[in-house]
């Protein structure tokens, strides 16, 4: 598994989706708060300005998320920052590949 720089739960919102306690709305909506939460706390170091302003845009879209396919949409889109390799010797074995954030998905 790669050495994962960040971390953003997400798995209870999924759950509670399920569940119908929370629609598609609430779900973008605190996904993005969490989101923003991880990128104001994040090491010095970790985040370029590239990144930081791309997750910003990830949370501002996750704000109006508008239907269920829009959050799907939204959702890749934070997968795929996430998945992104820092910076790292080329000599590391792929386990331990510096990435930006795991998005913990599972309930």
């Amino acid at each position: 598994m790669a050495d994962w720089q960040l971390k953003i739960k997400v798995g209870d919102l999924f759950q509670q989706f399920e569940e119908g306690t929370l629609c598609e709305k609430e779900v973008g909506k605190e996904i993005a708060k969490r989101l923003r939460t991880v990128v104001a706390e994040a090491r010095p170091g970790i985040l370029t300005d590239d990144l930081r302003e791309e997750a910003i845009q990830i949370a501002e879209e996750l704000e109006n998320v508008d239907d269920v396919e829009h959050l799907d949409e939204m959702l890749g889109t934070l997968f795929d920052w996430g998945d992104v390799e820092l910076p790292h010797n080329d000599e590391l074995p792929f386990s331990m590949i510096p990435k930006l954030c795991w998005i913990e998905a599972c309930f």
